[in-house]
């Protein structure tokens, strides 16, 4: 279990979301920054969803 700001998988696309993506986006990204370890393993799979479905656009 690790949290968001070491997920190298993840971190950059949920900076993204949080910073550019829609607003359901950026609520899943802030709560993805805040979570503890706990729930932070509970939302990494949606995460990885989202992101296959919304990958970062330049």
């Amino acid at each position: 279990m690790f949290s968001v700001y070491e997920d190298a998988e993840l971190y950059d696309w949920v900076r993204w979301a949080d910073q550019q993506g829609s607003s359901f986006l950026r609520a899943i990204a802030e709560a993805a920054l805040v979570a503890d370890l706990k729930h932070y393993d509970m939302l990494r799979p949606v995460l990885l969803e989202l992101r296959m479905q919304w990958p970062i656009s330049s």
